[in-house]
């Protein structure tokens, strides 16, 4: 029983929370030692105020841990640390229906490819043949479009306008929205390469398109010069409709901000960058998906942390790997958070395999396309972390 120094705070009180009280209603019995504040989003907890030890249990989401801690709870990265709850993405992938045939699981539309730089879109392509998507288009500059063509078979194309650096010119954009019309989800980013024109392409391909964008490479990069600032939020929030994933690396992401990202090699960084990517995905209204060593994956509201993945991925090509990927899973039907947290997994799971064949110094985007096969079928059970 509680002593009756024992202050209860009331239901719905979360100190710097800012969380709704009717999240409260079937929240358990956090025991707080000491004034100290901290944030927590996304889970439900009841608050005490306790002059002694500290027991808490939270639920986050639908899974429940109880938790026993001694001493202070005194920092917010304690409570993500301790609270986690381990997942298995893999309950996202669905089995085939035996009648199934390739209009049942989508065309996957990928944008991008540039003088020099063909096999970006390339890989982005065949990734999505390996996730399932029925079919692959690549709309690439016309230069480019037999290389890109030779790398596999099984892709279609569309050559489009061209500056006379070999990019895509800003007068593809309506040959780019037609053919979006017959895509289930659509890639933009891989191999684009920069310039004022594919800055201002993006841009309305960006505000424009009605279908669900994976926006990786310099699709990004034209997004931040685009130098939103303050503004930011109001156009990622007026013009998206269908969800947009957005997979920056943390230099990208820094330059989206506007501000520098927080490493992850300390718990208390590590807090921090979940933090803020919660806070931008949530504040923009998009998905984000912020690699690294833990990968972190947040539509505003719930946030998955991907566990698989090794050094060796840090290559070229790699994440044009996991952008095609994404974006074929969404063309199955998976919607676009499950397909990032399940993109994310796959793509780790891949050159996890590819790195025990070859080492970590050897692996390749090519052999982590490879090893996607195996990585589908696997079924391991504690690979992502939700808070």
């Amino acid at each position: 029983m509680l002593s009756n120094t024992v202050a209860p705070l009331q239901v719905g009180e979360y100190p710097d929370a800012g969380v709704p009280a009717k999240y409260c209603q079937n929240s358990k019995l956090l025991l707080y030692s000491g004034p100290h504040h901290f944030k927590s989003r996304g889970m439900r907890l009841r608050l005490f105020q306790c002059p002694a030890s500290v027991v808490f249990e939270c639920v986050a989401v639908d899974i429940v841990r109880k938790i026993w801690y001694s001493g202070l709870l005194a920092r917010r990265q304690h409570l993500l640390k301790q609270s986690k709850s381990i997942l298995n993405p893999m309950r996202f992938l669905t089995k085939r229906s035996p009648f199934g045939h390739k209009g049942d699981y989508g065309l996957t539309l990928l944008v991008g490819g540039s003088r020099g730089m063909s096999g970006a879109i390339a890989l982005a392509g065949k990734a999505a043949l390996r996730a399932g998507a029925g079919l692959v288009r690549l709309a690439v500059p016309e230069s480019i479009l037999a290389t890109v063509a030779s790398f596999s078979a099984e892709t279609m194309t569309c050559p489009l306008p061209e500056s006379r650096g070999g990019r895509i010119a800003l007068d593809a954009c309506p040959a780019i929205l037609r053919q979006c019309e017959t895509a289930k989800a659509v890639a933009l980013g891989p191999g684009l390469g920069r310039s004022l024109g594919l800055t201002a392409l993006v841009v309305r391909v960006f505000r424009q398109i009605e279908k669900p964008l994976v926006v990786d490479a310099d699709a990004l990069n034209a997004l931040a010069e685009r130098n939103f600032g303050a503004d930011s939020s109001t156009f990622f929030r007026s013009t998206a409709r269908p969800p947009r994933v957005l997979t920056p690396h943390p230099g990208e992401f820094a330059r989206l901000l506007g501000g520098e990202v927080p490493g992850e090699t300390t718990e208390e960084e590590f807090a921090n960058r979940i933090e803020l990517a919660q806070a931008f995905a949530a504040k923009t209204g998009t998905i984000l998906l912020l690699k690294g060593h833990r990968t972190i994956i947040s539509d505003g509201r719930s946030v998955e942390i991907n566990r698989t993945g090794n050094p060796g991925m840090g290559t070229g090509g790699s994440g044009d790997v996991l952008t095609g990927l994404i974006a074929g899973l969404i063309s199955q039907g998976l919607p676009p958070f499950e397909a990032a947290v399940l993109g994310a997994h796959l793509h780790g799971s891949a050159g996890d395999i590819a790195a025990s064949r070859l080492g970590e110094a050897s692996v390749t985007a090519g052999s982590i396309l490879e090893a996607l096969p195996e990585a589908m079928q696997s079924s391991n059970e504690e690979e992502c972390v939700r808070f």
